[in-house]
Order: C-alpha cells, then structure tokens, then sequence
C-alpha cells in the first residue's frame, strides 16, 4: 500500500514544519517583547531573522530569513491587551517604505512565468484577508478578557502558524499543478519530492 509510507512522510514533514516554525514565532515574540518601539524591533528582526513587509491588506508581517514562515505584527505578537500601547509602539514602522510580502516572498523568480505569478498573487492575497479576519476576531477577544492571561498569546501563535503552514502548503500545490500542466502530465516522482522538500524546508 504505496499511500501509507506516503501519509506518514507527509505527516513527518507537516510536524517538522510545525516545530521549525514555532522556534522561529517564539523567537520573533521575545524580539517584540524587549523592543521598546516597533521601529526597534525592525532593525532586530532584520539582523537575521527575517525581513518586515506589508501584505495586501496593509498590516506589517514578517517574512522568515528562509521564506519558509510568515506571521502578521499584531497585539498577539507584541503580547500586551493594551491597544493603545500598542498602536503607540507600532506607529513607528513606516509601513509606507515596506516592502510587499509578495515581494519578499517571491522575488524575481517567477516572473517569466505569469501563470505563477497570478496564482501566488491571488494566494498571498487571500492569505491577507485570512490575516487580516483573525487579527479582528483576536483584538476582539482580547479587549473582552476578563482576565490577563498570557495563553491568549500562545494560543494565537499557534493558530498564525496554522495559517503560516496552510499557505505554503498551497502554494506548493499550486506551484506543483502548474509544472505539471505545462509539462502536459509528462512530471515524474522527483518534482514531487522537490515541492515537498520546498514547502516544509526547515531553517
């Protein structure tokens, strides 16, 4: 049974990804955590850790050093319940001078290709109003709690790198399914193993 060794990779390769990307979140937080300003906090992540962007709903995200992880700069990443402390810390990004998440993910790679282009377009744009829906729904939730609990922002890790996962996965599909049709179905078992080396690649 040929699907059996091929589901338990693909489960090995989802758990890899997820710790990867944990580290990195975690690593990103305590960045945030000791930044006395957003504007702070750029200049550290962009030592090494990743670059700062805006995605297509216009909130700063940042891109892992690999390109492998991405998370939205929110409350949740800065860990306070205080939306004016943080609005006071963030307004310091010149989000205007970003570059697009789209950009710093993608590069100069696929740009002979528009098929490519247009579909990563469309994913990174989805992925934003994804972003952008939880980033209300999480404000939201922090605003009525009664109690200060730091889980709020554990939980919230968890569910951005959910999402970080969900869009490379896709992508790795998508970039799949395009090779194979402009090969016109002629792609061995090699491209397949490339695409699932690309997506759950750890750092």
């Amino acid at each position: 049974m040929p699907e059996a060794p091929d589901k338990l990779r693909r489960e090995i390769q989802a758990d890899e990804y997820a710790r990867a990307c944990e580290q990195w979140m975690l690593k990103i937080r305590q960045v945030a955590a000791q930044s006395y300003t957003g504007y702070i906090f750029k200049g550290a992540v962009e030592s090494g850790l990743g670059t700062l962007a805006r995605d297509a709903e216009n909130q700063i995200v940042v891109v892992s050093a690999n390109k492998q992880f991405s998370t939205v700069v929110d409350r949740g990443l800065k860990g306070t319940f205080d939306p004016f402390e943080y609005q006071r810390w963030v307004s310091s990004i010149d989000r205007g001078q970003l570059p697009t998440k789209y950009e710093v993910r993608e590069g100069l790679d696929h740009t002979a290709d528009q098929r490519l282009v247009k579909t990563f377009k469309a994913l990174h744009e989805r992925q934003a109003a994804d972003s952008a829906a939880l980033t209300q729904k999480r404000d939201q939730q922090l605003d009525m709690a009664q109690f200060k609990d730091p889980k709020h922002f554990l939980i919230h890790m968890q569910t951005r790198r959910e999402q970080s996962a969900a869009f490379e996965a896709e992508r790795g599909k998508a970039c799949f399914d395009v090779r194979l049709g402009e090969n016109r179905g002629d792609v061995g078992l090699q491209i397949r193993r490339d695409i699932g080396r690309q997506i759950f690649r750890s750092p």
